[in-house]
């Protein structure tokens, strides 16, 4: 969170106090844990809210920290409850925090507050009101809370209010609601710039709004001396929250409308308020959407804001609304205006995103509220129903398949030979062969040594594939894949023997942070859920270092946390040490087994006319201009690398790199974009790699290598300038990293290959650039903004579309494709699953457990198509999905409860839901403003593929899924050495 203003430090939550209500004669814990011993003195709270908002972050912070003091167990009532049970089976509690959100059932909360009369943190009834704006500005004038000037344009029949928020509304503020929305008699446009109803007139500029509090598409109409046109706003698509359309004069017709007069607020900025009770409340501002309606990004994806002291007049303002609406945490909206203040919109339940201090303001003061509200209604907060535990739905698995942290962008270069000594790298065997390691990369220089010697292969390639080696072959990252394709006719008879050598790949600072969060997050998450799936964790990994890193960082956040984890988190007794971690290479390495139908795939990505890129009509002009805007961006590059200081525009680099590795890289991407009159689709994967890293840790470096004269004053010969676009001239900012020791350590050397990737020879020549303003001597560049140079920007723009097309493509175009490689791909990792699902289910001892598998992309993406392919009801298809970026997760979350009081403990129910998070992605991720030492994005929320589905259906789909293909496949591991998958897991996976 950037700030303006300090803001005081909250203090630590207070101990627990001994004035602690014992008011619990039964109830439950969250999700129908087991409960703690001493456990009837604590306090329930409820929380009645859709999954995405009660497990979310700030909700986490929150709740844990109000657990935390030992007063408190929290109650998730969870999605599966809320939808499907009937309120006289939801949980007991005293406390409860419940609100609306998309899908929530608002009338059957009710009905349940109506039941059990927990204390209500927000008012259910009143939130009604807020579905209607009319309903909102009219509360608030009649409390006396300033509002922009505006006109009701009702058209239709007026819509019917619910006689209890009728009475309420009355009661509280003495407002008849039927008043509000009585119809229009007279509405018309006199010309572009006067609306006119029933006798008032509105010119512009004025802002149109949709009475639905839940209808974002908010039109601006500017006057004809301003030059006229309409801004349209609407809620957050990536960067974007609104667009200016030049020709949209009249209003709209169609439906009922708010026109208030437009504000030329302070600053160009929206200040939003958030009340916790009637004496708090923190405030934040952002730019405005009406600005140019591009979002501002920090590096958890989070718009950035700046914290703001209110006035006296407006913290009165604050306890007003939250008073009158009847709502203790609420957020609403603020516009600043000539020395005043204006309320525009009141949103009900709001957090502040990413702020320790309000997460610790908030949790006091709501601890404070309990206990004083526990203390004073003791008897009326008595639990009214002894409910079973064993009734209470329980999540009893957590079942995760996670993709690894960031990494450094991997690079290879093929080459064919069929000769002696490469043959001899099989060892006698026909299955492909992985070598690493200082010996075997040996190896791999010797046979290339004598096939040059007697002039076996190519002398070219031998020689750019000893260059290789002697420079990366002491690097950690660096491997030779040997891939035989024998003859299908012939037995025993090679055909083609493909030998690529790979760098790159490993594990970077930004993936550490990203691991500890994510695992952090998940800890919170499932203490508050049910603290027993902490309990029990098995660990897989994938063999790859960087895998098994994630892995390791991401455990011990997850299970380790602080130093004091029991102590301090509320954990019981026995709080495990960190499991092991299983490398299954079997199940978790990238497969050989699929290579053939791949690599059948791939070849039908390289005709043009079977891609099928969003918007693209013409594939191979895309591809063109795609190629086009690299030769443009090759030329600068060359030019600037020949006269500017290269070694004085980021002082400090991480992740292995220095200048004469980050050409060498993309030199590499020039030579294959640019030399070549066919674009390889293969490729698109390296390009975006590039694209992304240096976005994020090298953004200091591209912002000047990749630059042109207008962008920062030097003059730079263009061979094409029409063709570059829509140049810019912001301010740019240094981006300093700090590497940890041992992560990407690549050594920083020259590269003796440009021989091999021609370029432009270095100038020894200095010519300083010309730095914009507000730069600081010595540095290039000094100011508050990140630049991004245009035609990079351009290039991202079309490389991502590439990538989105081809990277899910390439495990097959067709649905039987989809499914058969995703089979001969990931079906030893979904026998786990099953197998996992089904031991869970199968306990005597009803332990909750978690299982993660830590893996690459390739199973990430297999396994969602397999996901897709076996039958289960989705709610999402994988077209619809982001990309599976660095820590996408798949998982299957397995719900309990026991059919019923009374019943046979064996008379179990069972749920499944699946949910997937595109992990660390970013729709525009050169907008984003970086964190100038991590350089890590947080991982996205998960979003639901399937609602809860009955766990004998999702085995059952996933099981004749299976069926369709041969159980044993092979895996390729190092050295050459194949591992195959076996029927042993189901048997295995119950001991685990």
């Amino acid at each position: 969170m950037a700030t303006r203003s300090s803001t005081p430090t909250s203090s630590p939550m207070p101990s627990p106090s001994p004035l602690r209500a014992r008011v619990m004669s039964g109830g439950s814990t969250a999700q129908g844990q087991s409960r703690d011993p001493g456990s009837a003195s604590k306090l329930v709270i409820g929380v009645c809210a859709m999954d995405a908002k009660a497990r979310s972050k700030p909700m986490r912070n929150i709740l844990n920290r109000l657990v935390a003091t030992g007063e408190f167990e929290v109650q998730i009532f969870g999605d599966k409850v809320i939808l499907d049970e009937d309120v006289a089976d939801w949980p007991s509690c005293n406390f409860l925090i419940s609100f609306f959100s998309q899908g929530f059932p608002l009338d059957k909360a009710i009905q349940y507050v109506a039941l059990r009369r927990p204390y209500l943190v927000n008012d259910l009834v009143l939130q009604k009101v807020l579905f209607d704006r009319r309903l909102v500005l009219s509360i608030l004038d009649k409390i006396g809370v300033l509002t922009p000037r505006r006109v009701l344009v009702n058209r239709g029949a007026p819509p019917i209010f619910d006689d209890d928020v009728v009475q309420k509304v009355r009661r509280n503020v003495g407002l008849d609601l039927n008043q509000v929305v009585a119809p229009s008699q007279s509405i018309e446009q006199i010309d572009q710039d006067t609306l006119v109803v029933d006798g008032m007139t509105m010119t512009k500029p004025f802002v149109e709004k949709p009475v639905s509090g839940e209808d974002h598409n908010i039109y601006v109409y500017f006057h004809s001396s301003q030059g006229g046109g309409c801004r349209k706003l609407f809620r957050k698509i990536a960067n974007k929250s609104s667009e200016f359309v030049p020709d949209v004069w009249k209003i709209r017709t169609e439906g009922s409308f708010i026109y208030e007069q437009f504000m030329d607020v302070d600053n160009a900025e929206d200040v939003k308020t958030y009340t916790i009770g009637p004496t708090y409340a923190h405030a934040e501002t952002r730019k405005s959407p009406v600005v140019d309606g591009v979002v501002q990004r920090n590096h958890d994806g989070k718009e950035i804001r700046y914290i703001t002291q209110l006035s006296a007049e407006e913290r009165e303002v604050s306890r007003r609304v939250c008073m009158a609406f009847g709502q203790t945490i609420c957020g609403f909206d603020l516009l600043r205006a000539s020395g005043q203040s204006y309320v525009i919109d009141v949103n009900g339940w709001s957090f502040v995103k990413g702020n320790e201090v309000y997460y610790e303001k908030c949790a006091s003061i709501l601890r404070k509220l309990f206990l004083s509200t526990a203390k004073r209604k003791r008897k009326s907060l008595m639990l009214t129903k002894d409910v079973s535990m064993e009734s209470q739905w329980r999540m009893k698995g957590f079942f995760s398949v996670i993709r690894h942290g960031d990494r450094t962008p991997k690079l290879k270069k093929k080459f064919n030979f069929k000769s002696a000594p490469f043959r001899a790298l099989l060892d006698g065997g026909s299955d492909e062969v992985i070598l690493k390691g200082q010996d075997q990369l040996a190896r791999v220089a010797v046979a290339a040594e004598q096939a040059l010697a007697k002039g076996l292969e190519d002398r070219d390639k031998l020689q750019l594939m000893l260059a290789l080696l002697h420079q990366k072959e002491l690097n950690d990252d660096t491997k030779v894949q040997v891939k035989p394709s024998w003859s299908k006719t012939q037995e025993g008879v090679l055909e083609k023997l493909q030998v690529i050598v790979k760098w790159g790949g490993m594990f970077t600072h930004a993936g550490h942070y990203q691991s500890k969060d994510l695992g952090e997050n998940l800890r919170k998450d499932l203490r508050l859920i049910n603290r027993e799936l902490l309990q029990d964790v098995v660990v897989y990994s994938a063999s790859e270092q960087r895998v098994v890193q994630t892995a390791k960082v991401f455990m011990e956040a997850f299970l380790d946390g602080d130093a004091a984890a029991s102590a301090n988190d509320g954990d019981p007794p026995g709080t495990p040490v960190l499991p092991p971690i299983e490398v299954r290479k079997d199940m978790l390495d990238d497969s050989n087994a699929a290579k053939e139908k791949m690599e059948a795939v791939k070849a039908q990505l390289k005709v043009y006319s079977n891609l099928r890129i969003a918007g693209v009509d013409d594939p191979a002009a895309f591809l063109d201009d795609l190629m086009t805007t690299m030769r443009e961006l090759r030329d600068i590059f060359r030019y600037n690398f020949a006269t500017l200081p290269v070694e004085t525009l980021q002082p400090t680099w991480c992740c292995g790199e220095t200048p004469a590795l980050f050409r060498e890289r993309w030199e590499k991407l020039f030579h294959e974009f640019c030399d070549s009159k066919v674009l390889d689709p293969s490729k698109a994967s390296e390009l975006h790699d590039s694209l992304k890293f240096d976005a994020l840790h090298n953004r200091a470096f591209v912002s000047h290598i990749f630059s042109r004269h207008d962008e920062f004053g030097r003059p730079v010969p263009s061979p094409d300038a029409d063709s570059i676009a829509s140049r810019s001239r912001p301010a740019s900012v240094m981006t300093l990293a700090v590497p940890p020791a041992g992560i990407a350590g690549t050594p920083r050397t020259s590269s003796p290959l440009d021989q091999h990737f021609p370029v432009s020879s270095s100038s020894s020549m200095i010519i300083p650039s010309l730095a914009p303003a507000g730069a600081v001597a010595g540095h290039p560049s000094a100011a508050t903004e990140d630049h991004y140079p245009a035609v990079l920007r351009s290039l991202f723009r079309k490389s991502k579309r590439f990538f989105d097309f081809v990277a899910p493509s390439e495990y097959g175009l067709t649905a039987d494709d989809k499914k058969s490689i995703g089979l001969l791909t990931s079906q030893t990792l979904v026998r786990q699953i099953v197998a996992d699902l089904k031991a869970c289910k199968d306990d005597s001892a009803s332990r909750a457990r978690t299982r993660l598998y830590f893996t690459k992309e390739s199973h990430v993406h297999t396994l969602l198509n397999l996901v897709a392919a076996c039958g289960v009801p989705l709610k999402v298809s994988p077209a619809e999905l982001d990309e599976l970026d660095y820590l996408t997760q798949i998982t299957f979350e397995l719900y309990e409860r026991a059919r019923g009081l009374g019943a046979e403990p064996s008379d179990k129910e069972y749920s499944v839901r699946i949910s997937f998070s595109p992990g660390t992605f970013c729709a525009e991720l050169v907008d984003l403003h970086v964190d100038p030492v991590l350089h890590a994005i947080t991982a996205a929320p998960k979003r639901d593929l399937t609602d809860h589905v009955q766990l004998d259906e999702v085995i059952g789909c996933l099981v004749r899924l299976l069926e369709q293909c041969p159980v044993s496949g092979t895996a390729v591991v190092n050295g050459g050495a194949s591992a195959s998958a076996t029927d042993a897991v189901v048997e295995t996976a119950a001991s685990k």
